[in-house]
Parts: C-alpha cells; sequence; structure tokens
C-alpha cells in the first residue's frame, strides 16, 4: 500500500509558437480517434477519482464523463471529485480505506508507479498524445491539456486608474504596481489561501525564477544533501513571496479565501491582479463580458523570463488493478478516445486550454488568452514548480501540502519564522527520503 505521496501538477512541453484561432498540426499522421462504443449488453462499471478544487475544470470533467454514459450505455462511470481540500491526501485515503479508483487523474505518478498501483498504458493511447510522460520509459498517465503559462491576470481598469500605463516587466516594476494600487485604495493581489492548491502557486513561480531557472536538478542535490532551503536563491523566493504579505499588498482574509472565490474578488474590485492559470480566464468572462482583463508574467531579478511549460507526468490513469480486468480496460481505453475526440476535447479545453494531442484541431481564443500564448511564445527559460519533478528529481511523498501549510502558519503568525520554516523543510525531506528508503521502494533514477 502507499505510503505517502505528494503533489505534481500537469504541465507537457507542446508547440508554444501557436497563437488564437489557429492550427495545431497533424503530426505522424495521427488522427483523431472515432466514436466506438461497447455493446449495450456488455455492463461495465469504472469508479473514476479526480479534483474538485478548481470548480471549472471540475465540471468541464464531469460534463465529460455524462457525454461519454449517454453514448455508451453498456458503461457506468462513478465519478468522484477531492472537494477542495487535498487532493494528495483524498486520493490516499481511498486508497488505505480499500477504495482506490479504476482510473483517477494522477498527480503523484512516480510515487503510485514504485508502489505497483498503475497499468502502463497500450500505446493506441499513447500515440494519441504529443508528447506523453515517461516514468522509467513507460507511459503511465495522459495529460489532460497541454502547458499554458500561469501570470498574472489584472484589471485594466485599475491600472489605468493608478496610472500604470504598462503590464510590469519586472518584479521589481510589479512591486512598483503594487504599491501604486494600494496608495490608490484597493488591494493589489488576491490569493485564496484556504486551498494550498492555489496558494502554493506564486511561490512556485518564485521558486522557478530564483531556484529552478539556474539548476534544474536542484531537488536532488536536496536528496543528496549538497543543496538547503536555507540557500540564498531559495530564501530570496521566501522573501519576495513574505514581503507581498508584510506591505499589505495581499487581501486580508487570504487564508479564509477559497480558490474558486478568487474570481469574485477579482470581478467585485476588491483586488486587482490574480495569480494563476488560463483556465481562469473564461469564467472570468462568462461572469462579466465588460470586465477588461490583462495578463502577464514578470521577469526574474535577473532579467530573464521564466515559465512553467517542461512536461509534468500528471494526467488520466488506469489502476494496475483494474488493469486485470478485460472488461475495465478495454471500457477506460473507450473513456480515452471519446474524451479526446476532436468536439470532445475541443470543448473540455474551452478555449482557455492547449491541447495535449498530436493530431489536428482548432481553437477560437480570446484576446487574453492570446496573450497567454504571446508571452509562452517568447523567449524564455522552461521550468517546473517544486512539484512537478520525477525521477531523481522527485519531491518526497507528502512534503509539498507538509510545506505549504508551515509556509501559511508562518505567515499568519510569525511561529516558526521563515528560516527556521526552511530549516525543518531540511529535516522533514530527509525524513521523507529516509522513510521511503527504509519502505524499500528506492526512487528509480533514470
Amino acid at each position: 500500500m502507499l505510503t505517502g505521496c505528494y503533489k505534481v501538477m500537469v504541465f507537457l512541453v507542446a508547440s508554444l509558437l501557436l497563437l488564437g484561432g489557429c492550427s495545431f498540426g497533424l503530426q505522424n499522421n495521427v488522427t483523431p480517434p472515432n466514436k466506438e462504443q461497447l455493446p449495450s449488453s456488455n455492463q461495465v462499471q469504472l469508479s473514476f477519482v479526480y479534483a474538485g478544487g478548481d470548480p471549472t475544470i471540475k465540471a468541464a470533467i464531469a460534463n465529460a464523463v455524462e457525454g461519454f454514459m449517454l453514448e455508451n450505455p453498456g458503461i457506468t462511470i462513478l465519478q468522484d471529485s477531492s472537494g477542495s481540500g487535498s487532493y494528495t491526501d483524498y486520493l490516499q485515503m481511498k486508497d488505505v480505506v480499500g477504495e482506490f479508483p479504476d482510473m483517477m487523474e494522477m498527480r503523484d505518478t512516480q510515487w503510485y508507479v514504485d508502489a505497483g498501483r498503475l497499468a502502463e498504458l497500450p500505446e493506441e493511447l499513447t500515440a494519441l498524445i504529443d508528447t506523453p510522460a515517461e516514468v522509467g520509459g513507460k507511459h503511465y498517465t495522459l495529460p489532460m491539456t497541454g502547458p499554458a503559462p500561469s501570470g498574472f491576470l489584472y484589471n485594466k481598469d485599475i491600472f489605468e486608474q493608478a496610472n500604470i500605463t504598462s503590464p510590469p516587466r519586472t518584479w521589481e516594476e510589479f512591486l512598483k504596481a503594487c504599491e501604486k494600487i494600494k496608495q490608490l485604495g484597493f488591494t493589489p493581489l488576491v490569493i485564496g489561501g484556504k486551498d494550498l492548491g492555489h496558494f502554493n502557486q506564486l511561490l512556485n513561480k518564485l521558486l522557478m525564477d530564483n531556484v529552478y531557472a539556474d539548476d534544474q536538478n536542484w531537488n536532488s542535490k536536496r536528496t543528496a544533501g549538497t543543496a538547503s532551503f536555507t540557500d540564498a536563491g531559495v530564501m530570496q523566493a521566501m522573501h519576495d513571496f513574505a514581503e507581498l504579505f508584510k506591505k499589505g499588498y495581499v487581501n486580508t482574509d487570504w487564508a479564509a479565501t477559497s480558490e474558486n472565490q478568487t474570481i469574485t474578488v477579482l470581478l467585485s474590485r476588491k483586488a486587482a491582479i490574480l495569480y494563476g492559470g488560463s483556465h481562469m480566464i473564461n469564467p472570468i468572462i462568462a461572469a462579466d463580458t465588460y470586465f477588461k482583463i490583462g495578463y502577464f508574467v514578470p521577469r526574474d531579478r535577473k532579467g530573464r523570463l521564466v515559465l512553467n511549460t517542461l512536461p509534468g507526468q500528471a494526467g488520466l490513469a488506469l489502476s494496475a488493478e483494474a488493469a486485470k480486468d478485460p472488461n475495465k480496460l478495454e471500457a477506460f481505453s473507450h473513456f480515452i478516445k471519446y474524451f479526446y475526440k476532436m468536439e470532445n476535447y475541443a470543448e473540455f479545453l474551452g478555449g482557455s486550454a492547449l491541447p495535449a494531442t498530436k493530431y489536428q484541431m482548432e481553437q477560437q481564443y480570446t484576446k487574453p488568452m492570446e496573450l497567454v500564448l504571446e508571452t509562452a511564445a517568447e523567449k524564455h527559460i522552461p521550468s517546473r514548480q517544486l512539484n512537478d519533478f520525477w525521477g531523481m528529481n522527485t519531491m518526497p511523498p507528502t512534503f509539498g501540502d507538509w510545506f505549504y501549510s508551515l509556509v501559511k502558519e508562518s505567515l499568519l503568525t510569525g511561529k516558526p519564522t521563515i528560516y527556521e520554516v526552511m530549516q525543518k523543510a531540511d529535516k522533514e525531506w530527509d525524513r521523507l527520503i529516509a522513510e521511503r528508503n527504509e519502505s524499500g521502494t528506492l526512487l528509480e533514477f533514470p
């Protein structure tokens, strides 16, 4: 049984030089999957668990499942989302109580593969994907989206009132913009600290700027004991993050604000800026078609643009146990082909995410989404977030939630101090690695 896991966010490298309304090139003569059905007499039931913290993505997955079952009456998918809490903890709890699902949104791929819980996927499915993730040279997950870098979404009207004439291009310019907005009487930045999945996103942007842009193997060095969370780069990231709170640039009720409330805060002009993924664009437009959305990603202190555009290993997965049942394996295959079928997949993406597939498809992008793609097309340093690595750079199981929770506590109470948090992080990392090694499931270094 898996003793621990942690979060790995999904982002796979795809072609990022493509702008709104354009076609995604056909590669290797791969064509979209056609409609396939199981005979209605073959009654198959699959349990499906996925993260429910983001209401937009949750609804899109639920709609895809319902549409599939309408076309395939012989298959019943019992879907279950995690809600707004930790998806890592939720899936682990399912495993502990003997309810590990047949198929799932998998984020902690390396650890579940090492524990023998995931099935290797057939080539007919992985062939649909532009860059299928590999663990030990094998494929276990199918990404739901391609890479669209996270960034700051902002209220253009408030920026104009604050006399900010152009989007901040550096971190220093971003801080100056926050101060102008604060002096105007608005809260500069909204953070949904109730959900760790949202709370950690901006912190990870700063870790990419100050740590991973210089060393993509920092995690493995931390495991080997040659790097520390008290290193200058990590401490700079933590200082920059904490500074936003100390200077009053963040909404005062951030610790009680959920991720799905952040858009409401932005729309109500209670804050001017929101950091997050491009999937947040469509809900903003749907809620207020007159809201003027801007987008930017400030460069780091060295003037470099660092974006989370390297491939990840998360996505849709099938349990090893379910794969032993030919009917469940076939039903899973049918669902995957339905999900990535051109019109179904386009509806799931909704014009606010890049496709992960090889085959050609078109999407109409909004102006804000075009800004996201234009940013991704700029010369930049591709990176991953702390919890997005695998192989020798895999983060220890459960470390992510533990770390983000401790940072949150420090920002709220001042205890422990940020430096003490970093000292504790070193000890916890080492403890979890040792615990993992003692269990006999060592990391496989490629």
